[in-house]
């Protein structure tokens, strides 16, 4: 029967577990980054789209869709430069990853409007707030695996 040293074990499961916790550390200070630039972003959003639909008349479908794409190039760019610098892509090619993610996101958060307002009759900055919530925090993990892959 094989001897198990209880000390070299104890160590081995030490340095798991703090590298563990460094993981995580990391990807809370990413993640805390990435929702400062989400809230930035989402200003601007709920700024253009109270606009677009308040006094430009837009319908609030198209108002939304409008805003979101300002807005989602905005945090692109600041999540490029700031947060996830040390990606293996760059800008451009990092941008034609992001599209995808961006559309299915727009697409989520469009039919989602619509349930939000047209069905349910919530009011349309209400509903995106909320929205934006749940689709930005989907989208951290989307983008974090496919888009700003670290090196």
């Amino acid at each position: 029967m094989e001897q198990i040293d209880l000390t070299k074990e104890l160590k081995k499961a030490k340095k798991g577990l703090r590298h563990f916790y460094l993981l995580r550390l990391k990807l809370l200070a990413r993640f805390e980054k990435y929702a400062i630039v989400g809230i930035i972003s989402s200003i601007l959003n709920f700024t253009l789209l109270y606009l677009f639909v308040s006094f430009f008349n837009i319908f609030y479908i198209f108002a939304t869709a409008s805003a979101y794409l300002i807005g989602v190039s905005m945090n692109y760019t600041l999540n490029k430069v700031w947060i996830f610098k040390k990606t293996k892509v760059g800008f451009i090619h990092g941008y034609e990853r992001f599209i995808p993610i961006a559309i299915f996101n727009i697409i989520l958060t469009l039919i989602l409007m619509w349930v939000f307002v047209s069905i349910l009759e919530y009011h349309y900055m209400f509903s995106r707030v909320i929205i934006a919530g749940a689709v930005g925090t989907l989208g951290f993990f989307l983008n974090s695996r496919y888009v700003f892959k670290r090196l």
